[in-house]
């Protein structure tokens, strides 16, 4: 169990995962080793949940939310999970939402992963990134423990990381006006 999560005695913390659903094409570029699809329902299955098992926390995703107020639930996961590890490999406007929103919400505890194929995009690109090897897009086992494994070494220790809104910006007493 991760240092970061709380002992199995009392209450397990919360690790809200945002992340494409089903399959999805892959854009890469000639010569990468990227999959043309990768199933991302069973990356969650067989390699992220676990992952975040493995460090202690209980796995939540969007769709396992069975409330009719879907956006306020997704919005109070970013706001008050514990951990919120975003999977960034594809260009993805609502991850991309998500995470500028835990951004603000919380100063530390959002963690991005990616697969190392991954493109991107210039923003999120900065950003430090846990990068994992994927090749087969339907996430056969013996990735997925790879994939596991590389997670629980690598997650931890970016988990108190202050994100990009809470290192640059100032409160807002000492913003400055731009009129």
């Amino acid at each position: 169990m991760s240092e970061n999560a709380n002992s199995r005695d009392g209450p397990r913390p919360i690790c809200f995962m945002v992340m494409p659903f089903r399959t999805k094409s892959v854009s890469a570029g000639p010569g990468s080793q990227a999959p043309a699809k990768v199933d991302f329902d069973a990356l969650w299955d067989r390699a992220l949940s676990p992952a975040i098992e493995s460090m202690g926390y209980i796995p939540r995703r969007a769709d396992q939310d069975g409330g009719s107020l879907i956006v306020r639930d997704m919005l109070e996961r970013l706001a008050y999970a514990d951990l919120v590890m975003a999977d960034v490999s594809i260009p993805s406007g609502n991850c991309y939402y998500e995470v500028g929103v835990r951004h603000v919400a919380k100063e530390t505890r959002c963690v991005l992963v990616a697969a190392d194929w991954s493109q991107r995009l210039f923003d999120i690109a900065q950003f430090n990134t846990v990068q994992y090897p994927l090749r087969d897009g339907t996430v056969p086992e013996e990735e997925a423990n790879s994939i596991r494994d590389h997670l629980i070494a690598s997650v931890p220790p970016l988990i108190e990381a202050r994100t990009p809104w809470h290192e640059t910006i100032s409160g807002p007493e000492e913003a400055v006006s731009y009129t």
